[in-house]
């Protein structure tokens, strides 16, 4: 079993020029481990009496761009890949590191906030502006390598298709006499700059897909184009589920939330790493 581990999800995160960051077994395991921290969030969450409503949706949303920013800081080497700690060897700035070293922070900052504001809107409002001053940090961080505009035009072709997109998803909303929330219309934009950075990002600049399921969409349909339309029909897709079903609505902030997460922080990440040219 230690050697299993090991093989499978220490040497990953240790040894990145000899093995591939994601396997069929981390992959498995962090995506366990991701349902599980989501459903027992939602209840921690509920009995601590935060409302999931779109002010703590857009709160939420800085908190992951400072993560996606760190993380193409660490791409850049300007922040150490280990990082030790009263003997012990941590990998705060690559996945799962990242994840945790966000979480925590926002946890800490959804504690300052509710001890200054209560809940409800009041709560939401500064914890956003944490999440912005972090973001912000961090853009200061990784600004000399942004600075590069290594990859300017691809970087412009991925914010422009992705912004193609959402016109597009308002138009055929409005067209059907809907409107679109704020929560659907970034879910929407998010899985589009994921998509979309990696199909320009595969097809244009020599990157190649890390994950697991994106490997599997490329071989089975030939290619990073499936990947982008396999994105924008399940954005669609889940929307209308989504709006069609009788979900409580917090329940359904909190899907839109994690889904624009899963979308935006990779999505970002790529796009950012490219414009760096790391």
């Amino acid at each position: 079993m230690t050697d299993f581990i090991q093989e499978y999800f220490v040497n990953p995160i240790l040894y990145q020029d000899k093995y591939p960051p994601y396997n069929a077994y981390n992959t498995l395991a962090y995506a366990a481990i991701a349902i599980a921290a989501v459903y027992l969030l939602f209840k921690l969450f509920k009995s601590k009496g935060i409302k999931i409503d779109g002010w703590f949706f857009k709160a939420v949303i800085p908190f992951v761009l400072f993560g996606s920013l760190l993380r193409v800081t660490e791409d850049a080497r300007l922040l150490p890949r280990v990082v030790e700690f009263a003997g012990v060897k941590l990998f705060p700035f690559v996945t799962p590191g990242i994840y945790i070293l966000t979480f925590v922070l926002l946890g800490l900052c959804m504690i300052a906030a509710g001890k200054m504001h209560g809940r409800g809107e009041e709560f939401s409002k500064p914890l956003g502006k944490m999440g912005w001053g972090l973001a912000g940090i961090s853009f200061l961080l990784c600004l000399p390598v942004l600075l590069r505009l290594q990859n300017l035009l691809p970087f412009v072709e991925i914010l422009a298709l992705s912004l193609l997109v959402w016109f597009a998803f308002k138009k055929v909303w409005v067209f059907r006499g809907l409107k679109p929330s704020f929560e659907e219309e970034i879910l929407v934009f998010s899985q589009a700059l994921d998509g979309s950075a990696t199909f320009v990002g595969v097809t244009f600049l020599g990157y190649s897909e890390q994950h697991v399921v994106g490997n599997a969409i490329f071989d089975l349909f030939g290619g990073p184009w499936a990947f982008l339309l396999i994105k924008l029909v399940f954005a669609f897709a889940v929307v209308e589920v989504i709006r069609r079903e009788n979900v409580n609505p917090e329940e359904k902030t909190y899907l839109y939330l994690l889904i624009s997460i899963l979308g935006f922080g990779p999505g970002s990440r790529d796009a950012l790493r490219m414009l760096a040219g790391v």
